[in-house]
């Protein structure tokens, strides 16, 4: 590939096309407040100059930037080796600009976790319920998944006074109109959940057989209570598909309460996994 470099008072131009090194030496190209010189001592200064270049293989032993922006408007830069130091960096993309930074005492990037992310996108969201009563209580919640590109990851949260069972059912027959509206945990958006969700639905018979039982947890004793908080055991479950989250008392004067997190995203990976 012949290398240019254009006289912008003559505007002939001086081509090194033939294969061999070239040392240049105080070479300046000038002109319109634009320049591209070659120092004495290897070094280049660019002023106004757009270089285009299709394929070029370099041995370097450094490129220092002083000032300005440098641009890669599409394609991928690889470094096979070394290391690539960045002292700031912005990530430009759809949801726009920010700073990437960086730990100054261990160098780990600084980031939240994708769940907390979901509360700063308004995709996370809560629903929970309470009731009192005695042996053989339940309260429970139905849950229809968005049914759409967007998956449903959820963890809960089940709590009683007293000894207690809790299960999760998927695909159960239940029905219901008593709707249990979502609580988007960002409250400044007002995105609302995909999902449909039941509070204390009509289960068809004595117990939800149709349905798979995905968990079953039986907690307490007697009249000391439990809590089931399945914090690290993350469902994500199957798009517009049925489940039921049951809490039942196994002694008296109970104290119950359930409670759902979730935040609903679309999975980047579908396309390979459907």
């Amino acid at each position: 590939m012949p290398i240019v470099i254009q006289n912008p008072t003559t505007g002939s131009d001086n081509t090194f096309s033939e294969a061999g090194n070239y040392i240049a030496q105080n070479v300046n190209v000038n002109g319109s407040g634009n320049s591209l010189i070659v120092n004495a001592d290897g070094s280049i200064n660019v002023s106004g100059i757009n270089i285009s270049i299709g394929s070029l293989a370099l041995s370097l032993e450094e490129i220092y930037i002083t000032s300005g922006t440098m641009y890669q408007a599409s394609g991928n830069v690889y470094v096979q080796s070394g290391n690539n130091l960045l002292g700031s960096m912005a990530i430009l993309g759809v949801g726009g600009i920010g700073p990437l930074d960086i730990d100054n005492s261990t160098h780990h990037i600084i980031a939240i976790t994708q769940e907390h992310h979901e509360i700063h996108d308004g995709r996370s969201f809560v629903a929970s319920i309470s009731g009192a009563g005695g042996n053989g209580t339940e309260i429970s919640i139905g849950f229809t998944t968005a049914n759409g590109s967007r998956w449903v990851h959820a963890i809960h949260s089940a709590t009683s006074s007293v000894e207690a069972n809790f299960k999760i059912w998927e695909s159960p027959t239940i029905s219901g109109d008593n709707i249990l509206t979502p609580i988007n945990r960002n409250r400044n958006v007002g995105i609302a959940s995909e999902s449909i969700l039941l509070n204390i639905p009509t289960i068809s018979g004595t117990s939800p057989t149709s349905g798979t039982k995905m968990v079953e947890e039986h907690f307490g004793d007697g009249k000391t209570g439990g809590e089931s908080r399945a914090t690290l055991q993350e469902f994500i479950l199957k798009s517009g598909t049925d489940y039921l989250y049951t809490l039942t008392s196994e002694a008296a004067s109970a104290d119950l309460s359930l409670e759902l997190n979730w935040y609903e995203h679309s999975d980047k990976t579908q396309q390979f996994l459907l």
